[in-house]
């Protein structure tokens, strides 16, 4: 049978996951979602015939249009599903982790503490919030993300585009971020599997918010293009543009180079490594 169980294998930090699994030479077994859905009956029938195996949930639905538009939906994805993988992973002898996120806090203080007592303030928060719980209950563990910044980040995208066409850009407010790289995260993981079941967050010492980060962003567009960036409009949860996803050569080129210069920046600001733990 296989050593791994990927489930949710086209996000981004699954496929990261899974290139660290074919470097380590393990078997792995991936799942994803096709059009919204995902086999379940193939998935709870592998996994519960499979005893000393390490299942890792990755799958979540964060558009907040539908989040909004299919709720029940989204909470079975974002909650009940992976209780559900959990409990049967356990009752198989198998381990199971499952991707959280900061956003079970609601972002208006600075680097919330593990022991800090949850206060989502959004769908999606809660969703994972209830998450944690049921995993929890089920003797599984739960790795507590903050955001992994990649050069094509959607709102970097979209940040770039508008200081072009001198247009403010959407940033959140009042969202703290502690960004960790997915080098570090994938290492994280591949750990964690062999450690005691828990809760587990992963994060740096030092946060900031969006708008801090808009302002480098800014100033790096100003340095390098003297272009004048326009203050941006601040809002509490900025809804996804349906343009498209494709990133033109110049424009990944920029991002990276943004993305380098902002790195070197960040370790020299914070931990060299994030630190990941179970609360006291």
């Amino acid at each position: 049978m296989f050593e791994y169980f990927v489930i949710g294998s086209r996000s981004q930090i699954a496929r990261s996951f899974a290139e660290k699994l074919e470097e380590m030479q393990v078997s792995y077994k991936g799942f994803s979602r096709n059009q919204g859905s995902i086999d379940t009956e193939q998935i709870f029938g592998l996994i519960s015939q499979s005893s000393q195996s390490k299942v890792v949930y990755f799958c979540s639905v964060t558009d907040p249009v539908v989040l909004e538009s299919n709720p029940e939906e989204s909470e079975y994805i974002n909650a009940t599903l992976p209780g559900e993988i959990a409990k049967i992973a356990r009752d198989a002898g198998s381990s199971f982790l499952a991707i959280s996120s900061t956003r079970v806090f609601d972002g208006k203080t600075s680097f919330a503490q593990k022991t800090q007592e949850k206060s989502a303030d959004t769908v999606y928060g809660q969703m994972k919030s209830k998450m944690e719980d049921l995993v929890l209950n089920a003797n599984g563990s739960i790795l507590r993300m903050t955001k992994v910044l990649q050069p094509a980040e959607k709102f970097l995208q979209d940040w770039a585009r508008d200081a072009f066409s001198e247009t403010c850009s959407r940033v959140h407010r009042n969202q703290f971020i502690a960004p960790v790289f997915l080098t570090e995260t994938t290492g994280a993981l591949t750990k964690i599997l062999d450690l005691p079941s828990g809760l587990y967050q992963m994060s740096r010492m030092e946060e900031f918010s969006y708008l801090e980060l808009h302002s480098r962003f800014a100033s790096y567009f100003e340095e390098r293009f003297a272009i004048e960036v326009k203050p941006p409009t601040q809002v509490i949860l900025s809804r996804p543009r349906h343009d498209s996803l494709c990133v033109d050569g110049f424009l990944q080129d920029l991002l990276l180079d943004f993305h380098k210069q902002f790195s070197d920046v960040l370790e020299n600001l914070t931990h060299p490594s994030p630190d990941f733990h179970r609360p006291s």
